[in-house]
C-alpha cells in the first residue's frame, strides 16, 4: 500500500499552511491540486512548496471545481504509483491528526472505501446538520444499504483503481456533487466501507464555498440523475470504457432497492411525483456530461443533414430536448416496471406477424435499437401472450430476473445472459425459439470482446458498426428476423414497429456471409429511416462513428 495526501484549494491561503504542517510529521506524499486560486493563495502555495519537499502543487488555470480538483489529484496520485489517497479540506475544518486512523483502516481493508464520520461541536449550522442527515438517508436508499454514514464528508481514504476504473467510464461532477456521487458509484461497485469517526468544526471566520442554492439543487439533481440511472446502467469490466449495454442493471445491491422504491412510488401516484426531476436531470446532463452532450450534438447535425439541412452544430437547448426526451422515456419504462400497462396507448404496426408466430407455435429473433423504448416489446408480447428472452452482456442474469419477477411476476420477461466465450447461450437460445418464444436483442451497439465480430454499414451519413451476432444467429437457427422500434408519439402513446428482415428460410452455406451483410445494411437503413422520423429518440450517447471514422484516417 503506498497513500499519499491529497488537498484541493481554492482561496485559502489563510489556513492551508496550518493544515499542512499539521500533516509533517507523517511524512506522507502531499498533492495540493490548486484550482485557480488568487495571487494571495498561490504566493502561499509557492512558499509551502519550496519549504516542504514531500508537498507538490498541481494548478488549474481557472476554477474548475471541487470535482474536478479531486480528479486531477487522483490521477496525478496514481501517476506517482500512489495506490491510496487521503483527501482532506484546506478550510481547516478536518483533524489532521486523525490521518493515521484513517491509513490504519485502509491497510486493513485495502480494498474499502474509509469515510470520515464527522463529529460535530456547536459550530456548525443548523441548516448544515439537516442535509447531512438528509443526505445520508437518500444514500441509504441509492444504495439498498446503511454502511455509509456521511456521504458528505470531504475526509475520507479511497482506493485508487477501482475508483479511477469508475471515473473513466463516467467522471461525475465537477464541484460540490462529486463527494456523494462517489460514494454511491463506489457502494454499488461492491466496495465495502469503513467508518472512522473523526472531530469536524465550522471555524468563526471560515471560507465556505458551498453555494447553498446552487450546491443543494446540484447535489439533489446528481442523486436524482444516479436513481434514475441505476436500473438501466450496465457495466463489463472487461468493455471498451465508450461501450456501453443499456437495458438493465448489473449493479443490482443499490439499484435493485431504488427500482423497487421508484416503483412503489409509481404504483401508489403515479408518474407525477417523479416528472418534475426531468428537467434538473436533463439539464444536469447538458451542462455537465461533456462527452455525452458532443455526442448528442454530432448525431443531432447527422440527423439534420438527412433530413436535407445544412448539418450545423447545434447549440445547449437541442441538446437539452434531447435528454429531456431520454428522461421521458426512461419514467415510462418505470410505470412499465410497476405493471402500468394501462396507462399506456400502444399502437402496434405489423401485428398480423405476431400472430402468425403465436398460432404457428414459432419463435422469433426481434433486433432493436436504443431509439425510443425497446421495452414497449413487452406490452406488444403481453397481449399476445408470447414469452420474451432479453439478450444482455452480463454476469447478473439471474438476479436481474429475479428484480423483474419481483416487481411485475406477470411480465413474462426473462433475461439470457451473453457469454462470448461459451456454447451455452446459443444452447438457450435455440431452446426458447423451439418452444415458440421471442429472443430479443438490441441490435446496435457492438459486445465486449466483439470487436471482430461487427459489420460496417452506411448509417446517417457515414459508415458505423453493427455486431454480426444476432443478424448470423437468426439465420443459423431458421428462424424470422424481425426489427422491432418502439417510438414515443405522445404522453404515454408508442407507435410499435415490426418489419420482417428475413423469414427464416434456409441459406446456403456459400450466401451467408452476402446475407448477413445485407441484413445488417437492411437494419441501418431501416434505423435511419425511424432516427429521422422521431430524432431526439436515439439514445446512444457516444460517439457512434468514432472507430469508423479514425479507421479511415
Amino acid at each position: 500500500m503506498k497513500p499519499c495526501v491529497a488537498i484541493p484549494i481554492f482561496d485559502h491561503a489563510e489556513t492551508i499552511g496550518t493544515v499542512v504542517d499539521s500533516l509533517a510529521s507523517f511524512q506522507l506524499p502531499c498533492i495540493i491540486v490548486d484550482d485557480g486560486s488568487g495571487e494571495a493563495t498561490r504566493a502561499e502555495l509557492e512558499r509551502i512548496e519550496a519549504r516542504h519537499a514531500w508537498v507538490e502543487v498541481v494548478r488549474h488555470d481557472r476554477n474548475r471545481g471541487r470535482g474536478a480538483a479531486l480528479r486531477t489529484a487522483y490521477r496525478t496520485a496514481a501517476g506517482r504509483g500512489m495506490t491510496h489517497v487521503v483527501q482532506l479540506d484546506a478550510d481547516g475544518q478536518h483533524a489532521a491528526a486523525d490521518v493515521p486512523k484513517f491509513l490504519e483502516a485502509a491497510r486493513a481493508r485495502p480494498d474499502a472505501l474509509v469515510l470520515g464520520t464527522p463529529v460535530f461541536d456547536d459550530s456548525i449550522p443548523w441548516h448544515r446538520l439537516y442535509g447531512r442527515k438528509l443526505s445520508q438517508v437518500i444514500v441509504w436508499l441509492e444504495t439498498a444499504s446503511r454502511a455509509v454514514r456521511d456521504p458528505l464528508c470531504g475526509f475520507r481514504c479511497i482506493p485508487l483503481a477501482v475508483t479511477l476504473s469508475l471515473l473513466d467510464e463516467a467522471e461525475g461532477g465537477d464541484r460540490m456533487d462529486f463527494d456523494p456521487e462517489l460514494v454511491i458509484r463506489l457502494v454499488r461497485a461492491g466496495v465495502p466501507v469503513v467508518n472512522i469517526p473523526t472531530a469536524v468544526r465550522y471555524p468563526e471566520g471560515g471560507i465556505s464555498h458551498f453555494r447553498m442554492l446552487e450546491d443543494n439543487l446540484r447535489i439533489a439533481a446528481t442523486y436524482a440523475r444516479l436513481a434514475i440511472a441505476a436500473p438501466w446502467s450496465v457495466r463489463s469490466r472487461t468493455r471498451s470504457p465508450r461501450r456501453e449495454i443499456e437495458w438493465a442493471s448489473a449493479s443490482e445491491r443499490g439499484s435493485r432497492f431504488a427500482l423497487q422504491f421508484l416503483v412503489w412510488l409509481i404504483r401508489r401516484l403515479g408518474g407525477a411525483p417523479l416528472r418534475p426531476l426531468l428537467a434538473p436531470i436533463a439539464a444536469y446532463y447538458t451542462l455537465f456530461a461533456v462527452r455525452a452532450r458532443r455526442a448528442s450534438q454530432a448525431y443531432l447535425a447527422r440527423i439534420d443533414r438527412a433530413q436535407g439541412g445544412s448539418g450545423a452544430q447545434p447549440g445547449l437547448r437541442e441538446s437539452y430536448r434531447h435528454f429531456y426526451s431520454f428522461a421521458e422515456v426512461i419514467l415510462d419504462r418505470f410505470a412499465l416496471w410497476s405493471g402500468a400497462y394501462d396507462r399506456f396507448d400502444v399502437v402496434l404496426h405489423g401485428r398480423e406477424k405476431m400472430e402468425a408466430y403465436r398460432k404457428g407455435g414459432r419463435g422469433a429473433f426481434m433486433v432493436g435499437a436504443h431509439l425510443g423504448s425497446f421495452d414497449m416489446l413487452r406490452v406488444v408480447a403481453r397481449e399476445a401472450g408470447i414469452s420474451v428472452n432479453v439478450l444482455m452482456f452480463t454476469a447478473n442474469a439471474e438476479r436481474i430476473n429475479e428484480a423483474f419477477e419481483a416487481l411485475d411476476p406477470d411480465c413474462g420477461v426473462r433475461v439470457i445472459k451473453i457469454d462470448p466465450t461459451s456454447a451455452r447461450t446459443v444452447f438457450e437460445i435455440r431452446r426458447c425459439v423451439d418452444r415458440g418464444e421471442i429472443v430479443a436483442v438490441l441490435a446496435d451497439r457492438s459486445l465486449p470482446g466483439g470487436r471482430r465480430r461487427i459489420i460496417r454499414a452506411n448509417f446517417l451519413g457515414g459508415p458505423a458498426e453493427f455486431p454480426e451476432g444476432p443478424f448470423r444467429l437468426a439465420m443459423l437457427m431458421q428462424v424470422p428476423l424481425v426489427m422491432t422500434i418502439a417510438l414515443r408519439t405522445g404522453p404515454n402513446r408508442y407507435d410499435v414497429f415490426l418489419e420482417e428482415i428475413a423469414d427464416g428460410e434456409p441459406v446456403p452455406a456459400e450466401n451467408r456471409a452476402k446475407a448477413v451483410r445485407e441484413r445488417v445494411e437492411t437494419f441501418a437503413s431501416r434505423l435511419e429511416y425511424y432516427c429521422t422520423q422521431a430524432p431526439l429518440q436515439w439514445f446512444n450517447f457516444y460517439d457512434f462513428w468514432a472507430d469508423t471514422d479514425h479507421a479511415r484516417e
